[in-house]
């Protein structure tokens, strides 16, 4: 019973695949070549699991805070192995959408997964000696279950997406399509006489160079040499190597903005923590309804098995009546279909209630979900209530077997009795 299909989260793997920033061509810089912040800068740590330590609220802050107080420019510290697509897509809006004056540096150590979203949003990106950019196969976690399932839907229409908002940024969008998608190909093309570029096939021009960096068995991955041969990004200043080189002692004109992504964690990991409680409620009750109506059809089974009538009687010649001991095996019969019988009975009765249970407590889940959106930033889903009228057509089912096995038990429970009253046997 996958009732819970509708609540299912998108996230994204660590694995290491393809993340890039490049210009319309390879060797290509973003905005040119960029220079490093000279004046005053706020740098932020995006460091952690993408959704829990790392938030859009906490980038949202941050570059508010720079904008009011005339700071030019933020460096987001990027070292995270991913997290769920929604705050990744939330942190790109955030960045996307940034307060007039102020500039969003990405400053990378390692961006895995959902980091491509707020990654390709920002106006530079620098990478560190030791930086490594990826991106990963994408997955729906099975509520019911908790276990990962590749998507090859949902694979598709994140790659779709990440391609377009790549090619809107003049950024190649076979590669990006590719750091989802792993059947995807890349090739790095160079005709004679002109710049190289990237694309999704191998040219048939056999005047072209041609050299392929992602088949369908295999997945990109970028160190730091390779993303700024593929001008994916920019070497960062040779003095920086960590975060402490940003936000500590040699950071002198930059100010540490970790407080901003410290404070919103915190009120997102509430609304997480309600919503994580309501969903695992909602589990045990779905639980509690499978067992119910396993334990209902294997009871009723059992009671018919153990009905009376199918047992071999003896009687007296002079009065009709059972002998002693078919009486006695017959009560004994009877009193054990009886009991699995009125089993079945309470739990039916227990098993409507858990379906009432369940809207209720699905209810909960709805409203705990959106309040965790509405802190976390998350975009309107829309799609938001598919899968409603499968989960309710299959509610109603339910209750239609209840009603019918506790129907069935309080009729058999009557044959039996009167059958006991035929026979004169003393309850």
């Amino acid at each position: 019973m996958r009732w819970l299909a509708s609540v299912a989260a998108y996230v994204l793997c660590g694995a290491t695949c393809a993340w890039t920033r490049a210009g319309v061509g390879v060797g290509a810089t973003h905005d040119g070549d960029p220079d490093w912040p000279k004046d005053s800068y706020l740098a932020v740590p995006l460091k952690g699991t993408i959704g829990d330590e790392v938030t859009a609220p906490g980038v949202r802050d941050a570059l508010r805070h720079a904008a009011d107080n005339k700071i030019g420019h933020v460096l987001l510290y990027f070292e995270t192995p991913g997290g769920v697509v929604a705050d990744g897509l939330a942190i790109a809006r955030v960045i996307h959408d940034k307060p007039e004056g102020v500039k969003v540096h990405a400053v990378v150590e390692e961006a895995y997964s959902a980091a491509m979203w707020p990654l390709v949003e920002c106006d530079a990106v620098w990478v560190l000696p030791s930086g490594r950019m990826g991106a990963a196969v994408a997955f729906r976690v099975n509520p019911d279950t908790g276990s990962a399932e590749v998507d090859r839907k949902l694979i598709a229409a994140l790659a779709t997406r990440l391609g377009a908002l790549a090619e809107a940024h003049g950024m190649p969008s076979a590669l990006f399509k590719a750091m989802v998608d792993m059947k995807a190909q890349v090739w790095v093309q160079r005709a004679i006489g002109e710049k190289p570029k990237i694309t999704g096939e191998k040219p048939d021009a056999k005047d072209v160079e041609a050299r392929c960096i992602d088949d369908e068995n295999s997945v990109v991955a970028l160190d730091a040499t390779q993303a700024v041969e593929f001008g994916v990004a920019t070497r960062a200043p040779g003095e920086l190597r960590q975060w402490s080189d940003l936000a500590g002692d040699k950071g002198a004109s930059g100010k540490d903005g970790t407080r901003f992504m410290k404070a919103a964690a915190t009120k997102i990991t509430r609304e997480r923590k309600a919503y994580d409680r309501a969903l695992e409620s909602l589990r045990e009750t779905d639980k509690l309804i499978l067992e119910q109506a396993k334990f209902i059809k294997s009871e009723a089974g059992r009671a018919a098995d153990a009905d009376p009538s199918t047992l071999t009687v003896r009687y007296r010649e002079s009065s009709g009546t059972l002998t002693p001991e078919s009486q006695l095996e017959w009560k004994n019969k009877s009193d054990e279909c009886l009991g699995l019988w009125n089993s079945v009975s309470r739990a039916a009765g227990e098993l409507e209630s858990a379906v009432k249970s369940f809207r209720t407590k699905r209810s909960a889940l709805q409203s705990a979900e959106k309040k965790l959106a509405k802190v976390a930033l998350w975009e309107e889903d829309k799609g938001a209530g598919e899968g409603e009228d499968e989960v309710e057509a299959m509610l109603k089912e339910v209750s239609k077997f209840a009603s019918g096995a506790r129907e069935t038990s309080s009729k058999e429970i009557e044959r039996v009795r009167k059958e006991r009253t035929r026979y004169r046997i003393e309850k």
